[in-house]
């Protein structure tokens, strides 16, 4: 079994859990990992519908409370690169502020918060942004990325080609890839096997030595056939041992 096929727990004590589940963890309970949490800057109130700024030590205070021992925050930095709240001339300077806030919320908390890079993939800065967060020792572990949020319409050849060259620099960097790989669902854009058939044969390949993983089970916030179509290749792709299948579903 290739890498990238091998799961996130396999000889690991740990448990990963989604968002829903964390309140449902006992509190006795120890070395357990989430490995999908957001933070939310001030900043960051002007393009995500929050009513407040969530800290690391927020974050922090609803582990101890759920006896969650570690978390992977992924920064939602790409927020500010999302066509349809009009970004403005000064885009990537708040998307590097953004991962700057994260890395500096992730630096007070280092031994139980592990800090993601992220970026919108069609950026023609994306490449660079992902060279710099490869510096960062809060942030080098890992990239997220939302194709919502970004637009990624994976019918679109050039989309799959600005897509693929941002795995091939996250894999260079050794830059794990945890997808919000669910296509724009207020706009309509196309999602389902197709799509899915499109990231496991064209990005995929571009990614061959750092874990991907998908979020949210392949969806974005609900579940219908569109999705349970897309997580039928990723699942089949996972079964058969196919070295291009994603490492997990999360």
């Amino acid at each position: 079994m290739s890498g990238r096929m091998r799961s996130t727990l396999r000889g690991q004590a740990l448990a990963i859990l989604p968002a829903w589940a964390i309140a449902l963890a006992p509190a006795q309970a120890a070395n357990l990992i989430d490995h999908h949490q957001h933070l939310m800057s001030p900043q960051a109130l002007s393009v995500f519908s929050a009513p407040k700024a969530i800290t690391a030590a927020d974050l922090i205070a609803e582990m101890d409370a759920a006896g969650i021992d570690r978390a992977v925050v992924l920064s939602a930095a790409y927020g500010f690169s999302n066509p349809f709240k009009k970004p403005g001339p000064d885009e990537y300077a708040r998307v590097r502020a953004e991962n700057d806030w994260v890395s500096m919320q992730v630096a007070r908390y280092r031994r139980r918060l592990t800090g993601f890079c992220a970026v919108n993939p069609l950026r023609d800065y994306a490449l660079r942004e992902i060279e710099r967060c490869s510096k960062d020792p809060n942030l080098r572990t890992g990239l997220k990325l939302h194709f919502g949020n970004s637009d990624v319409n994976l019918d679109i050849d050039e989309h799959v080609e600005r897509t693929r060259a941002v795995f091939a620099a996250a894999n260079a960097h050794g830059m794990a890839i945890v997808v919000h790989a669910h296509a724009n669902i207020d706009h309509n854009r196309p999602y389902g096997a197709q799509q899915a058939r499109v990231f496991v044969e064209r990005l995929l390949p571009a990614a061959p030595d750092v874990t991907v993983q998908i979020a949210h089970l392949a969806g974005g916030g609900g579940y219908d056939r569109a999705v349970d179509e897309a997580l039928g290749v990723y699942t089949e792709a996972i079964e058969r041992g196919d070295p291009r299948g994603p490492a997990s579903l999360f």
